[in-house]
């Protein structure tokens, strides 16, 4: 098992079942939010990443001017990576959301990149789709 956590950001990877969990524990800064990306970058990188589950509640508070160039960055980065499925947990009806989606649509089609994404409340229920983790 690999895992990173600081002040804002928890992450472990799992490398029999190939999948990451990475959860905002708070707001982050802009800076912390690039460095967050970054550091998820670094293990797409690093592992034979498949699944993902990422927990982006804490996200949902941050301006989307905030996180719109380093989102068209990350959606780059996970379409080019060995990621299968993306699983995000998100609050409901969140501009932000669509605006990730609508993003990563966009750079599957620009890559011809078929990773499966949803959106899920819990960690259970993106769990259960990816279809490999018991809770």
């Amino acid at each position: 098992m690999v895992t990173f956590e600081n002040s804002y950001l928890s992450m472990w990877f799992d490398p029999e079942v190939k999948l990451l969990y990475s959860e905002w524990k708070r707001l982050p800064t802009q800076q912390e939010y690039q460095d967050g990306v970054k550091r998820s970058e670094k293990l797409l990188n690093s592992y034979q990443v498949l699944y993902w589950i990422m927990d982006s509640t804490r996200l949902a508070a941050m301006p989307i001017e905030q996180q719109s160039t380093t989102l068209h960055y990350m959606a780059q980065v996970i379409v080019t990576s060995s990621i299968k499925k993306l699983a995000r947990i998100v609050p409901k009806d969140n501009s932000i959301i669509s605006f990730f989606e609508d993003t990563l649509q966009l750079a599957q089609k620009a890559y011809n990149s078929k990773i499966e994404i949803d959106r899920f409340n819990t960690y259970k229920a993106a769990a259960d789709w990816i279809g490999m983790i018991g809770c």
